[in-house]
């Protein structure tokens, strides 16, 4: 068996899943007792970090070499550097060894590729994303690689910095990860599908709000108001223009800075704006876009219809039905072992989620479009998943809620369940 030299720590949050990672598939792949014979050095990611902030690659590079030169002393094989960023220096670090660097990116490529795979999208360090150390690598490979646009980019690599190398994950970043994908092929297809005849004065008015919001991003303006007022002033504009209203959001988006200083204290405007708008936006503002979007007709409901076989037939189903398929799968592939339960996660947490699973407007409205002719029937059908919907959501709050209530935190201040 040969000896792997790890260069960790960069952050070491990701270095454990490279050693979990590798021991794993040596388990796998030879059983028994057998664990991979590794060499780890864990690096000052801090140190790192400052150079690459400063754009001093000369240096991270050297220091990075100097590491693996020792690996090489100590009897490593070849070198496995354990995270993408600093793949930029590997060729400095090769220049300075005899064994071979495998390049996670080559890796990345043969495994897309053994699965058929054309088209990627990258996420990742803003170094790794806007620079060619590690799409060249895909894109000789033979793969067409996509990255967000620039919004896109600072957000996903303050989440890593902030977030994914202090081990703070926050549930609205994996949220962010996943909408920054389609967000600007959404509005792609708003804007030229969905426009009306463009208007040129207000076009040029919106051009010229966007750059008042652009001057104010670039001079550091931190407070709300600026860009509240200017804000409301595109939306009108871009409404006027012709082109979809939602343009205007997602242009103010990207003009909020994602920090900057208030007096003497650094501050993170998107991030604190985010978290103070996210319950108004997760329990009001997306429900009732959800509610009138459906194009449910509730003048001729009445409260007897709750009791219509279809609005009981379709509300039972995402109540009750979903609690059971959902609990049910995931309770017989654990016990036959196909897949491992969650980390952290126990019983409670699995039924849990099985019920707030019982919320669907878009696709439970699509199905009962699609099941039943226009008329009464699917007006009720809609009815029922606005029912099922509202309770599975109060039910799954409050049985979450309790079982929340049964968390402490621990000495490493990571919650566990007592």
């Amino acid at each position: 068996m040969k000896t792997i030299g790890l260069i960790g720590g960069m952050s070491w949050e990701s270095t454990t899943s490279y050693y979990q990672i590798i021991n794993e598939t040596i388990k796998k792949e030879l059983g028994g007792l057998h664990s991979a014979k590794i060499l780890l050095y864990s690096v000052d990611f801090a140190e790192v970090e400052h150079y690459q902030a400063v754009g001093d690659w000369e240096k991270s590079g050297q220091l990075l070499a100097d590491v693996a030169k020792r690996l090489e002393q100590a009897g490593a094989d070849f070198i496995v550097i354990c995270t993408n960023t600093m793949h930029k220096v590997a060729p400095q670090i090769q220049e300075k060894i005899t064994i071979p660097i495998l390049h996670i990116a080559q890796a990345t490529a043969q495994a897309l590729l053994a699965d058929s795979i054309q088209k990627v999208g990258l996420l990742g360090t803003k170094y790794t994303m806007t620079q060619d150390f590690y799409k060249e690598k895909l894109i000789e490979s033979g793969l067409e690689v996509l990255i967000p646009d620039q919004a896109g980019i600072t957000e996903v690599n303050r989440i890593i910095y902030d977030e994914l190398c202090l081990g703070d994950i926050k549930e609205s970043s994996k949220q962010t990860y996943l909408a920054v994908i389609d967000d600007l092929i959404a509005i792609i297809v708003i804007a030229i599908f969905y426009a009306s005849s463009i208007h040129m004065m207000y076009l040029g008015a919106a051009v010229v709000v966007v750059a008042a919001l652009i001057y104010c991003n670039k001079q550091g303006y931190v407070r709300p108001l600026p860009y509240i007022i200017l804000g409301f002033i595109l939306w009108y504009c871009v409404l006027k223009s012709g082109l979809h209203a939602t343009m205007a959001g997602v242009i103010l988006a990207m003009t909020i800075p994602s920090k900057g200083k208030r007096g003497r204290k650094y501050v993170r405007p998107m991030q604190h704006w985010e978290h103070l708008l996210s319950n108004w936006v997760s329990f009001l503002i997306v429900p009732i876009f959800a509610f009138f979007n459906a194009g449910v007709d509730l003048r001729n409901v009445s409260v007897n219809d709750l009791t219509h076989p279809v609005v009981l037939g379709v509300a039972l189903g995402l109540i009750i039905g979903k609690q059971l398929g959902i609990f049910g799968a995931v309770f017989a592939m654990v016990k036959c072992g196909l897949v491992p339960m969650p980390t952290e996660a126990n019983w409670k947490h699995v039924y849990g989620t099985a019920i707030v699973c019982g919320i669907g407007f878009t696709m439970s409205i699509f199905v009962s479009i699609l099941a039943f002719d226009p008329g009464h029937a699917q007006e009720m059908a809609k009815g029922g998943v606005i029912l099922g919907s509202l309770i599975s959501a109060l039910f799954g709050y409050i049985f979450l809620r309790l079982v929340g209530a049964n968390r402490k935190e621990c000495h490493i201040g990571v919650y566990h369940n007592c």
